[in-house]
């Protein structure tokens, strides 16, 4: 990864292929959220890299610094439906 703060937290394109089914519930959970598909998987993320952050940062030398950077890179934290999610 590059050397700036803002190299290392470029977003980068992830290509996956899942069942129909998992596609039709981010597509619904977006619609209802008034996001995109990525929004909904980045909300995701999140809570997965929360919940195992500890882990993550011993396994990942830079994972701990986006963690740290939430006015940077993550932006803010933004409140819906009595849950705080982050927002670029």
């Amino acid at each position: 990864m590059g050397d700036s703060k803002g190299e290392r937290f470029h977003a980068e394109t992830l290509r996956v292929r899942l069942p129909r089914h998992q596609i039709a519930m981010l597509e619904y959970r977006a619609e209802q959220d008034e996001t995109t598909v990525s929004g909904v998987l980045e909300r995701e993320l999140d809570g997965i890299a929360s919940a195992h952050s500890d882990e993550l940062s011993e396994a990942l030398p830079e994972f701990a610094a986006a963690m740290e950077w939430p006015d940077g890179f993550y932006g803010e934290t933004v409140s819906r439906g009595g849950a705080e999610t982050w927002r670029c």
